[in-house]
């Protein structure tokens, strides 16, 4: 790739505008990115962190819509940080415009921590991630979260949602 070197995405999707060649691409510490020529080039997108010296952010999740709104799960803060408490300050980040602009969202969901799993059902457009071994549910693309964790779900730390798709939810973790 050109403009990211030595960096492995952890997040990858197309822009859902259906244009050819476009994508994003999440990283741990270097963040959002995103390409129109088919990978041959890559633009930062991040909004400015001021704890990552304003370029980095880690990214877990990536989601984007037909209506260019696009879903990431953002750490706005390295665990180093001294108003971090040793841990990460994760949050939904939507962009309207494909990453020119940010808003920060995160009614509902822990602050601190990493989330995973961000998936969204094409059958209703409801979101899913997990935090912690919790599930979260989003009906409004992303603005406000609600705790979904079921009873009997094993809580651990690594339970990823890896897929919804018509009502359904698939969860799995070090339990399974």
């Amino acid at each position: 790739t050109k403009g990211i070197d030595n960096a492995v995405p952890t997040a990858f999707h197309t822009t859902g505008s259906g244009i050819a060649g476009h994508y994003f691409a999440g990283h741990y510490d270097v963040g959002f990115w995103k390409t129109q020529d088919y990978g041959a080039s890559w633009v930062n997108k991040n909004p400015v962190f001021p704890g990552w010296n304003g370029y980095g952010g880690s990214v877990t999740g990536i989601i984007p819509a037909e209506n260019s709104v696009t879903v990431a799960t953002m750490a706005s803060s390295s665990k180093t940080d001294a108003d971090s408490g040793n841990v990460y300050l994760y949050s939904i980040w939507r962009s309207t415009d494909f990453g020119n602009s940010w808003a920060v969202y995160r009614t509902g969901l822990p602050y601190t921590g990493f989330l995973y799993g961000l998936s969204r059902d094409p059958g209703n457009d409801r979101l899913w991630l997990t935090r912690d071994g919790y599930v979260y549910t989003s009906t409004d693309a992303g603005v406000s979260w609600t705790s979904a964790s079921l009873v009997g779900l094993p809580v651990d730390g690594g339970l990823y949602v890896a897929q919804a798709k018509n009502g359904v939810v698939l969860v799995g973790g070090t339990h399974g």
